[in-house]
């Protein structure tokens, strides 16, 4: 019997259709803005437009990413 649970906890965790949704990239966005960056430091501070906060469609901000120049995502 408990065997039967592990199955139905595999199957949820693995093979459900979330679980291989692919990294986003600039491409699947709808809006995008350069920014531009002088220096070489670690960290940055910029302001956003409130047109950006209007797009939003997550109030966490989780629909938003910044990317490198090579179009990876920054952490």
């Amino acid at each position: 019997m408990k065997l039967g649970y592990l199955l139905v906890i595999f199957y949820a965790a693995f093979l459900t259709p979330g679980h291989a949704a692919a990294v986003p990239t600039m491409d699947d966005f709808a809006y995008g803005l350069p920014l531009s960056i002088t220096g070489s430091n670690a960290l940055y501070e910029i302001v956003l437009p409130r047109e950006v906060y209007q797009g939003v469609t997550r109030s966490d901000l989780g629909d938003m990413r910044v990317y490198n120049g090579s179009g990876a995502v920054v952490p």
